[in-house]
């Protein structure tokens, strides 16, 4: 995307998101240098309503780095249900068991699928 490689921005959605949560979590003030961002002495003007975060999801579609990262930060996944069957499928059987072959049904792709608004 972008003309970026997406090992690049999973490593920088992982640095991001452990910056804006310890921006969330802890008042005092946060320096960092990364290679595409830099912050001196930030800190939130507003502190979360909801403790510790607001709900925080991550994508999940191509590789197995948006789930590990949703679970180190406690965070929730947006992810197609397709894509986790076939991985939970390939995962089961390099476990040498067999996946539990119950359809999913994919996370709808836009709020016309729903009808949320």
């Amino acid at each position: 995307m972008l003309g970026l490689d997406p090992g690049t921005l999973r490593d920088r959605m992982a640095e991001a998101l452990r910056v804006i949560v310890r921006l969330m979590t802890d008042t005092t003030p946060l320096s960092v240098t990364s290679e595409w961002f830099t912050l001196r002495d930030a800190v939130l003007q507003l502190r979360p309503f909801q403790q510790p975060t607001p709900p925080i999801a991550v994508t999940s579609m191509e590789s197995p780095a948006g789930m590990r990262l949703a679970g180190e930060m406690g965070a929730g996944a947006v992810a197609d249900g397709r894509q986790i069957q076939r991985r939970c499928g390939r995962l089961a059987g390099a476990s040498g068991r067999r996946p539990n072959a119950a359809p999913m049904s994919p996370a709808p792709t836009s709020t016309a699928a729903t009808g949320a608004w």
